[in-house]
């Protein structure tokens, strides 16, 4: 990537410029600025951390006779959660919902269920929104970032790192850039939107990667054993949900907060970006009624979106009312 080629005019409150703002606040854009191996090296060391998360609760298992192994294929569909896509993800729901019905496993009571699914909901929206300002690093104390985004990314199945690469370094730079920004919303109804988004910005990750390192036998295989390690910690995060929480509360809590997350980036990247008097698409402020005042109240005034464009250091941008 050319660096000195900045295609938007943004700037922050003290002049610089939106990617020296970015360098200066977001370790993911930096290390991978810097580092051909950052990827693979922070999730090989996430291998290692999750690997013994783990062991505690496959001992527990063994004293218990690998229960839970009786519901592997449950587990088998849970993993389809990692295509990023969210009609695969609302295939998967179908699905596991479809085969825990089929096996006729523990009952759980209807007050509990109601109970967990808007538990998972809500985490669901929160985790999306601490995702977005963990990656900015606008959450304090600083090192906090670290610690929220890790946790989001066990949540949402994605790392802060791959994350904060797609969306600094292309929606940040490029937004609503046809050729360069990941989910630009123009031409596109929410329905079609919302399906590929998650999909559109993996494809921007590996974008990324080669542009910024080029393609060579040496940055191929270095990718593809990125891939390999990204690929390993997402099925060791679901099998750690499905080992904590058991196939039932998977069920009724991790997968609506799954969706919900997935939902609300769709949702929040589509309705903040409009069309302006000209046609040309742009961030813009929201604060309609209903839902996304809702939203708004629940995601950290994620919607005040031209705010946040103008200042990404903000944690709720709904208090640069000066701008709105």
């Amino acid at each position: 990537m050319n660096e000195g080629t900045e295609t938007k005019s943004y700037r922050t409150d003290n002049g610089r410029s939106l990617l020296q703002f970015h360098r200066a606040f977001s370790r993911p854009v930096t290390q991978f600025l810097n580092d051909p191996y950052y990827l693979f090296s922070t999730n090989m060391a996430l291998l290692g951390i999750y690997v013994i998360a783990l062991l505690p609760f496959i001992a527990l298992q063994a004293f218990n006779g690998f229960q839970i192994s009786m519901f592997w294929y449950l587990w088998g569909i849970a993993l389809l959660f990692l295509i990023p896509h969210l009609g695969i993800s609302l295939l998967a729901a179908v699905l596991y919902v479809g085969a825990y019905i089929w096996t006729g496993t523990t009952y759980v009571s209807l007050a509990t269920s109601t109970i967990l699914v808007a538990a998972g909901i809500y985490i669901g929206v929160v985790m999306a929104a601490l995702m977005h300002n963990a990656t900015h690093r606008s959450i304090k104390p600083k090192w906090l970032n670290t610690i929220v985004g890790e946790i989001c990314a066990f949540q949402q199945l994605v790392g802060v790192a791959e994350w904060g690469v797609s969306h600094i370094l292309y929606h940040h730079r490029y937004p609503d850039d046809l050729e360069n920004d990941p989910h630009p919303p123009e031409g596109q109804g929410y329905l079609r939107y919302a399906l590929n988004m998650k999909f559109n910005i993996a494809k921007f990750v590996n974008k990324a990667y080669f542009t910024k390192w080029g393609q060579t036998n040496g940055s191929e295989k270095t990718w593809q054993n990125t891939g390999l390690s990204i690929l390993a910690v997402g099925i060791l995060r679901v099998s750690l949900w499905f080992l904590i929480l058991g196939p039932s509360y998977f069920m009724l809590f991790y997968i609506p907060s799954q969706l919900a997350s997935m939902l609300m980036y769709a949702h929040f990247n589509y309705f903040t970006h409009r069309p302006d008097s000209n046609g040309k698409y742009v961030p813009i402020n929201c604060d309609n009624r209903g839902l996304i005042r809702i939203l708004n109240t629940v995601a950290f005034g994620a919607y005040y979106h031209k705010n946040h464009h103008e200042n990404p250091g903000l944690f709720n941008p709904r208090h640069l009312t000066n701008n709105a």
